[in-house]
């Protein structure tokens, strides 16, 4: 176990996009854009960057920042896992000790094995629940449909009305969509045009839907989702599909902060 060291960024960010890869949301990460994310932040050290090796390899390592954050923690797939983690973590903790951070704050892809193992050293969930507001929803929907969508199906409406509950800060206007196969283009839901699928949904309950938060099937049932003509709802679930995320979703904290 060392800190970091210049020229480090090169394995570390190597290491970090072999063991991202597979998780949607990913950034992918060359080594300048590694030592932006972490080396150069303001509240990270050198020595608050840790290095496990292991036969002249690198095992893992852990990026945290004075204020207790861990910004990244990255450990290589093998039968010695959890020993690195141990490791590294033990570094982490006692590093936040000494600088005086009130509480250690991870936020990592959503791996279960590794949860598993947070959890049996102590750690619990802080926020079980984060919105994420996207602020060009047709792009946002375009793109999910681009890579998941149907390459050709009839076209259908999807109409995203005012949230239920008031969403700060966010002016979410009423919004109907007209999709075509992996297109989508805004109209006026007053033209309705002649689509044989119709779904109605609010704008919280569609994103929940597409970050994994709800069920299709629950959303149905707690009348979150409407679906016209009703016979048409096994279609509704196909095509809706092609908007959810895949899991699990990536959101490293240096990505988005």
């Amino acid at each position: 176990m060392r800190s970091y060291r210049q020229g480090d960024e090169v394995a570390l960010s190597e290491m970090s996009n072999r063991v991202a890869r597979g998780h949607p949301g990913r950034v992918h990460k060359t080594a300048d854009h590694w030592r932006w994310c972490f080396a150069q932040r303001p509240e990270v050290s050198a020595d608050g960057i840790f290095v496990a090796h292991e036969d002249d390899a690198v095992a893992g390592y852990a990026v945290v920042g004075k204020n207790g954050v861990v910004y990244d923690l990255c450990i290589a797939p093998n039968a010695r896992a959890a020993r690195v983690l141990d490791v590294l973590l033990d570094e982490v903790e006692r590093y936040a000790v000494r600088s005086g951070a009130s509480r250690i704050s991870l936020a990592l892809a959503a791996d279960a094995e590794l949860r598993r193992r947070l959890e049996r050293r102590g750690y619990g969930p802080w926020m079980r629940r984060m919105t994420v507001f996207p602020g060009d929803l047709t792009g946002f929907l375009s793109a999910l449909l681009a890579a998941n969508g149907e390459a050709d199906g009839k076209p259908w409406m999807l109409e995203v009305r005012r949230p239920r509950r008031r969403m700060r800060g966010v002016d979410a206007q009423p919004v109907c969509l007209e999709v075509r196969g992996r297109s989508l283009q805004p109209c006026a839901a007053s033209a309705r045009p002649p689509v044989e699928l119709w779904i109605t949904v609010d704008l919280l309950s569609l994103l929940e839907l597409i970050f994994r938060r709800t069920g299709l099937v629950g959303a149905l049932l707690r009348r979150r989702l409407t679906v016209r003509p009703w016979r048409r709802v096994w279609r509704a679930m196909a095509v809706l599909r092609g908007l959810r995320l895949p899991e699990p979703w990536h959101t490293p904290m240096a990505d988005m902060i």
